[in-house]
């Protein structure tokens, strides 16, 4: 006894179809049970046509899983951006502390004669008016 294959169950595509229409707008009649491509006019095949859309559907999926791994990647490489950022402005801040340190320790500093370091220097400097 010979075994039944399942693609010997499912009936024929009809390949041609593809090769000069795509139907893509395709109308379905309820009563008849068929399918018309509302371009080209011909019948077009269930099967075929549900295959067409399986298809469609497979890329859609694939590419959107592109899509999400590409937003995943770009959010982080953003996120390691955002990190060096707030490491460089920690660096920054404690640079920013510790010249303000030295300046009001400089200004506070006393020069030979007795006089405040800071004072001294403000005569160097023009005044705004």
């Amino acid at each position: 006894m010979d075994e039944a294959k399942i693609i010997d169950l499912i009936p024929r595509l009809r390949r041609r179809q593809q090769e000069t229409c795509d139907h893509d707008n395709v109308t379905v009649s309820f009563k008849a049970a068929e399918l018309s491509c509302d371009d080209c006019g011909k019948a077009v095949d269930p099967w075929w046509y549900i295959r067409k859309l399986c298809e469609y559907r497979e890329e859609l999926v694939a590419w959107r899983k592109r899509q999400e791994g590409a937003v995943d990647a770009k959010i982080d490489e953003g996120n390691r951006i955002l990190a060096r950022m707030n490491e460089t402005i920690t660096r920054l801040n404690g640079e920013i502390s510790h010249l303000t340190d030295v300046k009001n320790r400089l200004f506070n500093e006393r020069t030979p004669d007795g006089r405040l370091m800071g004072v001294a220097s403000r005569r160097h400097r023009p005044r705004k008016k």
